[in-house]
């Protein structure tokens, strides 16, 4: 039997959603990203090393998200959330408190800690910048970012060749601005 090779890639993408409000489709689904998976990759990334473990991951991070990542805009918004859903918990559980709802009294509780963590690492472990923070798990060995089309358009459908490259050579500019090398992979859209 051939000897075979798996490869477990994590594809981050959303579109620009700076400007476009909270929610829906604005920078609360950038902040619920942020929240629920990258931070908690992360850690569990940076838990895994400290056990003695060396993971390894490949993670497509699209050139759009890259760009948002970095945006000083998006960091004032995700403190925002952070704000608000902490804020939301603690009237969560003045609310079941008095009414004596044990179970949903937890839940708040846990919810409440969950984004206090977040915004403790995204502060004080990660400073504040993302990017940075998995560029030094991929020069540490951990993981290998990819990058992608810089629209994340996809490119069987563009109408032309010039269209084609001018989304990869883009994604591959991002890349080298973002991470100070050129990326060794590519998520092809």
């Amino acid at each position: 039997m051939t000897k075979g090779y798996f490869t477990f890639v994590l594809h981050f993408h959303l579109p620009w959603v700076l400007g476009h409000g909270r929610w829906p489709h604005g920078t609360d689904w950038l902040n619920e990203a942020i929240a629920e998976c990258y931070i908690p990759l992360l850690n569990k990334i940076i838990q895994l090393a400290d056990e003695g473990y060396h993971p390894r991951l490949n993670i497509g991070i699209t050139p759009i998200l890259q760009e948002q990542l970095r945006s000083p805009i998006l960091i004032n918004e995700f403190e925002y959330y952070l704000k608000n859903k902490i804020e939301a918990a603690d009237n969560d559980i003045k609310e079941f408190s008095k009414k004596g709802q044990k179970t949903f009294l937890q839940i708040a509780m846990m919810w409440r800690d969950y984004y206090l963590r977040i915004s403790e690492d995204f502060k004080n472990k990660f400073k504040k910048d993302l990017l940075k923070s998995f560029s030094q798990l991929q020069k540490q060995g951990y993981i290998e970012i990819m990058t992608s089309a810089a629209t994340h358009g996809y490119l069987p459908l563009l109408k032309n060749d010039r269209s084609v490259d001018a989304q990869i050579n883009l994604g591959v500019q991002v890349y080298k601005k973002n991470f100070g090398q050129a990326p060794n992979g590519i998520w092809l859209p």
